[in-house]
């Protein structure tokens, strides 16, 4: 009762097709960042915080969130810009080199066991609970295993990061198309030495989805044609 998360229909279709059958509204719960929502109230709750108002910016558990995203980083807290995203929560934004720097700096104090380790190891074990049925995020994971984290963002990003060689990077495609993005993170996760091509292969899905017309026939389809210089 406390998820300040407006509701909208499951992602699966097959999900959001059984609650019309039952004639169920879609609740907060349904909505796909309730996960992170229910993660900001067990916070609020461990710390001995009222849950009222964890989403907004004054709120203590936001106010945590800024601390951390300084922290990774290494933008200081008064520079981090602020916003309202679409799940209603406080969302922060950061230049994109920051944000795979703090990628890198994840993966690396995961590597050296530091706390961490618990997220990245959760991740790449459970990466089931990260995406989902057909989702990029669970598909590369289960190809990565543990070289590599990643996770889909809003509007195009994509952020992840390879603990045993410290690595980290963050991809934002400009007009915010999640279609050209996990066609990135394959091309990325493979200049980078984290997928073989008989992994690229198995994940063609993503790294080149096929464009279809209206009438079903097969027109073309995505690919990346960039490099990626990088030391």
């Amino acid at each position: 009762s406390f998820l300040r998360c407006g509701p909208h229909p499951p992602f699966s279709e097959r999900e959001a097709n059984a609650l019309v059958r039952i004639g169920e509204e879609p609740r907060p719960v349904h909505n796909n960042c309730s996960g992170k929502h229910a993660g900001m109230l067990a916070l609020a709750v461990a710390r001995g915080w009222d849950p009222e108002g964890y989403h907004q910016l004054d709120h203590p558990v936001q106010q945590r969130m800024l601390a951390e995203v300084s922290r990774w980083t290494g933008v200081p807290a008064a520079d981090v810009g602020t916003a309202v995203d679409g799940c209603g929560v406080a969302c922060f934004s950061v230049p994109l080199r920051a944000m795979a720097a703090s990628f890198a700096r994840f993966a690396a104090a995961a590597h050296r066991g530091e706390a961490p380790a618990r997220i990245v190891g959760a991740m790449v074990r459970h990466p089931f609970m990260v995406g989902g049925t057909g989702r990029a995020c669970t598909d590369v994971m289960k190809r990565t295993g543990p070289r590599a984290f990643v996770k889909l963002g809003a509007e195009g990003v994509y952020g992840g990061g390879l603990p045993e060689r410290g690595l980290g990077f963050a991809i934002k495609v400009s007009d915010g198309a999640r279609r050209a993005v996990e066609v990135a993170l394959v091309r990325v996760l493979s200049a980078l030495g984290a997928l073989d091509e008989e992994e690229v292969e198995a994940l063609a899905c993503f790294a080149r989805p096929r464009v279809r017309n209206t009438l079903g026939e097969e027109v073309g389809e995505l690919r990346a044609t960039f490099g990626l210089d990088w030391e």
